[in-house]
């Protein structure tokens, strides 16, 4: 029987990922994020959906920091998640599957992903 000589340490800041691998770990927190955010969507929906005194004190949380952080955070997990499906979804139906086409496809969805995050920026300014 033949030992296979396995690392005993693996550093994964040594390793050199493929861009479709960082893509698809991207695709993965981004659906974590989503499923952080969905409670606090809904807290403030319900708010909204209160009164009219509670839906007009809605606009003086913009004003905190961490929640129009929390909202670009919202809507880059969103925007990415949607595009990053859109490129897997076709590769389950067998289009951009080989190497190189796969790689291409996903530089495309990181370079939309960071466009799509400085648009969110730039309309927050």
């Amino acid at each position: 029987m033949e030992k296979f000589s396995r690392p005993r340490f693996l550093n994964l800041l040594q390793i050199s990922f493929p861009a479709t691998a960082i893509l698809s770990i991207l695709h993965r927190i981004s659906g974590v994020v989503l499923t952080l955010y969905l409670p606090l969507s809904l807290v403030l929906f319900e708010r909204s959906l209160l009164s009219a005194d509670s839906f007009q004190q809605l606009p003086q949380l913009w004003d905190v920091l961490l929640v129009r952080l929390l909202v670009v955070a919202g809507l880059w997990a969103l925007s990415h998640h949607m595009i990053s499906g859109v490129r897997i979804l076709l590769l389950d139906f067998g289009v951009g599957i080989a190497g190189e086409d796969a790689q291409r496809s996903a530089y495309v969805v990181a370079g939309a992903s960071i466009s799509t995050l400085l648009w969110i920026l730039w309309g927050l300014v």
